[in-house]
Parts: structure tokens; C-alpha cells; sequence
């Protein structure tokens, strides 16, 4: 089957204009291991990865259903329940409030009421549906509000209605009810309740899920305008490598809970190292990888699923499905490993992709 690949994806700003910062990350993820138990064993979900995020930067959480983006989000903001266990790691946070570094995993319960909002927040996949249907605006905006800030009445609605100028939505609509909004703007009420504390670390999990592509692009720029406003680290989950182009600063790439590679974002719709990360490009119309790879007829595919993984591997995940898997990827993992000039492009593979077979 032809498909048309006219429509170019947003092209990476060049090097240079990146939000990351120097100093200690807001967020520092260390060797993360998440499994959910069951009665046949356990299904492990991340695999020891390790992510920084810095002040004022955007990172990009890519990968296929399944490959333990949402998983590690939770995990790292302790928001999993049973039956899921982090089975490793430490995960250390440092923002506007809290001044020397802490642990989010060794967090009390009362602790952790004090973390989010005020530091963390979260806006979750579907969130345009997760407004309570029989209450306005105003009420859930204020009941937030007054649950983390110590302010009167007045002064929440005021900063209601504060945050819906900030997301783009009129001020009238404070006492419109869910169901008369549109979805577009549902998820933005939903960016604003997250915003209700000022959080220094903002987790959007696919944020423009289900919405038209005008929508999307408003969602981004926002997110794009409140990152330069308030300096806020932003963790952004997706499977869309065209919302990471358009806003992400660096990207990881993750499949079967582990981290396969990492590099600036720019770098690595360029030249990516990894087979699976050159297919999920080759899968994008449009992009450099699929016009290589499909002369510019079919978008390239990935054949198979993401694997179940119950067993410690001894072998590469992807080896299954990857066409430069050799005996070598079949008998022993990879690990990750610098695979540019810098140390900010990492992969973990045996044979990836050469340079100059991708184009600029």
C-alpha cells in the first residue's frame, strides 16, 4: 500500500537553543527497576534506567506501548499502586522549595502530600476526560487551589481564573461545566490544575492524545510558553516523534523497559544510532529516515511486538525483531554507551546504525 508522505514532520531546532541547564537536576533517576507481581512471576516493566532532568529543559519519553514510558513517570513520582514494586533505584529531586536534594522513593506518605503539586505535577493520559462531570470549572480549579495553597475563597477564584489566562481560556468559562467545553480545552484546564501549586517539575503523559492536530499545536504552545515563563523541568510522554520534534530538547528511547538510546534531539532525528529508534523515525512520514528508507513511497514498519519480559535477558530485546541482529545480540545484552563526541548521545547496541547512512 503507497502512502503519501507530504506532510513533513516539525524539523529539530538546531544546537544551541536547548532549555538544559548546568548544576544539579531537578529530577535524577537512578537505575529504576519497576515489576508488577503476578502469579506466574514477575513482569519487569523497567529495567534499570537512569534519566537527569534539568531546570527550564524538556525531555521526551518515546517508545511503543508497552515499552515502560508511563511505568517509569510513575514509578520515579511514586504514583504506581499494587501490583506494581520498584524492585531498585533511587530517584532524587531538588526544586524550588526543597533546597538539598531528596529521595522520592524513601518519602513518607505526609511527605509525599507536600511533594506534589507544589513540586510535582502531573497531567495524565486522557486527562481531558478526567474532569468530575458535575461540577464547574470554578469548583474543581478552587478545590485544588485551597487543598495545596493557603489562601482564602477569593483569592482562589482569582487564580482560577489566573490560570485559565495562562492555558488560553476565557475567563467566562470558570462556570462552564466539562461537557461544554471542548476536548481541546479540557486538557487545558487540566495543564492548569497542575499548575494550581507552581510546580518545578511538570509530567504531561501524552498530551495531545485524541485531539485534531490545531488543538495539538495550541497545547504545544503552551507548553512551550510555560516553560519559558517559569523555568519548569518538563518530562513529556509520548509515542508522537512529531510533538517531541516540535518542543523536546533531548529524547529517550525506550522499548522493553529499558533505555536504548538518548541523545539531543536534534542529534538523534539525524542520525539515529539505534535500529529501533531508526524505525520509529522510518515510521513518521515524512522525516529523513522513512524518504531513505522508503524512497519516499511507504513508510517503513517494525515487524513483531514488544516482548513480555518475566526472565532476566540474555540477549538483546530487540534482537527478534531487528534486521542487523547477529549471535552476538542473541546470546549477550548491550549496554549503553557513548556513541558520539560528546557524552550526550548514548546507545545500547552492538551494531547501530552507521552515521552516514542517515541524512541530515
Amino acid at each position: 500500500m503507497n502512502t503519501d508522505l507530504g506532510n513533513p514532520v516539525p524539523v529539530p531546532a538546531e544546537p544551541g537553543g536547548s532549555g538544559r541547564s548546568s548544576g544539579v537536576p531537578v529530577l535524577s533517576i537512578r537505575d529504576l527497576s519497576v515489576a508488577y507481581r503476578t502469579g506466574a512471576g514477575d513482569v519487569r516493566a523497567v529495567d534499570k534506567v537512569t534519566v537527569d532532568l534539568h531546570a527550564g529543559e524538556v525531555v521526551g519519553l518515546v517508545g511503543e506501548s508497552g515499552s515502560g514510558k508511563s511505568t517509569l513517570a510513575y514509578g520515579a513520582t511514586r504514583l504506581l499502586r499494587a501490583p506494581a514494586v520498584i524492585t531498585s533505584g533511587t530517584v532524587h529531586y531538588q526544586g524550588r522549595r526543597v533546597r538539598t536534594p531528596v529521595d522520592v522513593l524513601e518519602l513518607s506518605a505526609d511527605q509525599l502530600v507536600g511533594m506534589r503539586w507544589r513540586e510535582i505535577a502531573i497531567v495524565f493520559q486522557s486527562a481531558m476526560n478526567a474532569l468530575n462531570p458535575v461540577l464547574n470549572i470554578h469548583d474543581q480549579l478552587t478545590d485544588v487551589i485551597r487543598a495545596h495553597l493557603p489562601v482564602t475563597r477569593r483569592e482562589a477564584t482569582d487564580k482560577a481564573a489566573g490560570l485559565l489566562d495562562l492555558v488560553g481560556i476565557p475567563r467566562t468559562r470558570l462556570r462552564s461545566y466539562p461537557h461544554e467545553l471542548s476536548g481541546g480545552m479540557r486538557q487545558r484546564v487540566m495543564i492548569a490544575m497542575a499548575l494550581a501549586g507552581e510546580p518545578k517539575l511538570l509530567v504531561l503523559d501524552e498530551p495531545t492524545t485524541a485531539l485534531d492536530v490545531t488543538t495539538q499545536a495550541q497545547i504545544l504552545d503552551i507548553v512551550r510558553d510555560l516553560r519559558s515563563r517559569t523555568g519548569m523541568a518538563i518530562l513529556l510522554i509520548t509515542h508522537d516523534l512529531g510533538v517531541v520534534a516540535d518542543i523536546a530538547d533531548r529524547i529517550v528511547v525506550m522499548y522493553a523497559g529499558a533505555k536504548v538510546e538518548e541523545a539531543d534531539v536534534y542529534d538523534l532525528f539525524r542520525a539515529p544510532r539505534h535500529p529501533y529508534a531508526a524505525g520509529l523515525l522510518g515510521a513518521l512520514p515524512g522525516s529523513a529516515v522513512a524518504r531513505r528508507e522508503a524512497g519516499q513511497l511507504r513508510l517503513a514498519e517494525i515487524p513483531g511486538m514488544v516482548p513480555v519480559l518475566r526472565a532476566p535477558l540474555e540477549s538483546c530485546a530487540f534482537a527478534p525483531r531487528c534486521q542487523r541482529a547477529t549471535d552476538q545480540c542473541r546470546v549477550q545484552p548491550p549496554l549503553l554507551t557513548p556513541c558520539g563526541p560528546a557524552d550526550d548521545h548514548a546507545v545500547a547496541c552492538f551494531h547501530p546504525e552507521p552515521v552516514a547512512t542517515v541524512p541530515a
